[in-house]
């Protein structure tokens, strides 16, 4: 039997600087999907390594649903790539509609989530 482990506590304030960092590596892949482009489904090592030190921000937020810590517009960029990760990992494991001749999922989660990301984009 695995004990529970105590919680982890973290400078949520220190990964504001994480933040801006996955903004400007994702900046160019938000501007694609403005213009309709296509977005890899693999994210590149750099990417990956700062989607998983980033992660207790989503912890914490599914916790207690406080985002003061974090700058929205910063926050608003890893909370649209982590829903896509999400959506496109469960799909891919448990299909759940059918998708018309020549759609793809990534493209209709993509569609999706750019007007998730304008909608909250005030700043």
């Amino acid at each position: 039997m695995n004990p529970i482990s105590p919680p982890i506590k973290v400078d949520f304030s220190s990964l504001n600087p994480k933040l801006l960092e996955f903004k400007k590596l994702t900046e160019s892949d938000f501007q694609a999907m403005q213009k309709g482009a296509k977005l890899s489904l693999q994210a590149s090592p750099q990417l990956e390594e700062i989607t998983k030190a980033l992660m207790p921000i989503i912890v914490k937020i599914a916790g207690d649903g406080d985002i003061m810590p974090f700058e929205w517009g910063l926050l608003r960029n890893y909370i649209v790539f982590q829903t896509r990760n999400a959506l496109l990992k469960v799909f891919s494991s448990n299909p759940d509609f059918p998708l018309k001749g020549g759609e793809a999922f990534p493209s209709y989660i993509d569609q999706n989530l750019l007007l998730l990301f304008f909608l909250f984009e005030k700043e």
